[in-house]
């Protein structure tokens, strides 16, 4: 995870580099290009630096997620154009805000673009959405011709897949589509979100056995999510149902968890930025339920900091230090995150 937040330094020759290098081996599937730069563990003996040779197939799906990005506010229309072109682009941003920098890629160009303070001070504005990607598509848009990679020959299969959760089918997942994939997609577990769901005779409210008779019970197939994965995917997927909520008899033996803090996880390190008028930036804490009716109670370090309905999320000011939060559900359910503010 730290690697992934910064953790290993890479200048902006390295990304260009990397990313030009697996555009090459679209282009040229059968030579092989080794310009990464690895870290190696220099502990294990039997770590012999060997060359990378990533898939063709793997690349084409990687940069096909890479053209599906939403582009910055002046280009979001693009898909309305007939002469519309593809362009597989990432952005990124330092710890603390100190640079931002945007790469992209088509068959013929590489575009690397970094944004930063010479002294390599923060910047709350600077990130690679906002000041490195607006440029990127500047330059993109400057330059020709545009040309896309050609497909590869090999590496792809077509299976049969959940249309809901993307994963290998099972008999109980109620819509399927036939998606092609990545040869080795096969070797990925069947879905494990749909999953048999007991409910009662109205079909209105969850029960089990303990609690109600069974002869009643109806059983259908539904997508079980947790709180924080129901809480984003319901955000693009408007005919998302969410599970109903027990029934009123059935709460004490419930075993689900319906509540789950989202930010900020366990342990997590935080910096907050100074703004421009010298002011510290807030934290947002953000909490979901899996019932829309639920009420939650925040609690940071023992004391009452407020509670929320609807839109669970709550702004405060911590200072430097360790911190503990709880939030409380209306049925005495809680969850407790610890988490560090630090101080560039």
């Amino acid at each position: 995870l730290s690697l992934i937040l910064g953790g290993g330094e890479a200048t902006i020759y390295d990304i260009a580099s990397a990313y030009a290098s697996l555009g090459r081996t679209l282009n040229k599937p059968k030579e092989t290009f080794s310009n990464f730069s690895l870290l190696y563990n220099t502990e294990d003996k039997n770590n012999s630096k060997k060359e990378i040779n990533i898939q063709p197939s793997s690349i084409w799906f990687m940069v096909k997620a890479m053209t599906e990005l939403v582009r910055p506010l002046d280009y979001v229309g693009w898909m309305q154009f007939k002469s519309k072109q593809k362009f597989a682009w990432k952005t990124g941003t330092s710890f603390g805000f100190r640079d931002a920098w945007a790469v992209g890629m088509d068959a013929n160009h590489i575009i690397a673009v970094w944004v930063g303070n010479a002294d390599g001070e923060g910047r709350p504005e600077l990130t690679g959405s906002t000041a490195a990607a607006p440029l990127l598509f500047s330059i993109y848009n400057a330059i020709q011709p545009h040309t896309w990679f050609t497909k590869p020959k090999n590496g792809f299969e077509k299976i049969k897949v959940c249309a809901e959760s993307g994963f290998p089918v099972t008999d109980i997942c109620p819509d399927t589509k036939m998606e092609e994939i990545h040869v080795n997609g096969k070797k990925v577990i069947p879905c494990t979100f749909h999953q048999w769901v007991m409910l009662d005779e109205t079909g209105r409210n969850r029960v089990n056995s303990d609690c109600y008779p069974v002869a009643k019970m109806k059983k259908v197939a539904r997508l079980v999510l947790s709180p924080s994965q129901e809480f984003y995917y319901k955000q693009g997927n408007l005919q998302y149902q969410p599970l109903p909520d027990y029934l009123s008899e059935c709460l004490s033996v419930s075993t689900t968890n319906d509540l789950e803090i989202l930010y900020p996880r366990e342990n997590f390190t935080i910096y907050l930025p100074t703004l421009e008028k010298g002011n510290k930036e807030k934290m947002v804490l953000k909490s979901t339920h899996k019932s829309k009716n639920a009420t939650l109670f925040w609690y940071l370090n023992n004391e009452f900091i407020g509670q929320t309905k609807d839109f669970h999320q709550i702004t405060v000011n911590p200072p430097a230090g360790k911190h503990r939060l709880m939030v409380l559900d209306d049925k005495g359910t809680s969850v407790i995150r610890n988490f560090e503010v630090v101080e560039k």
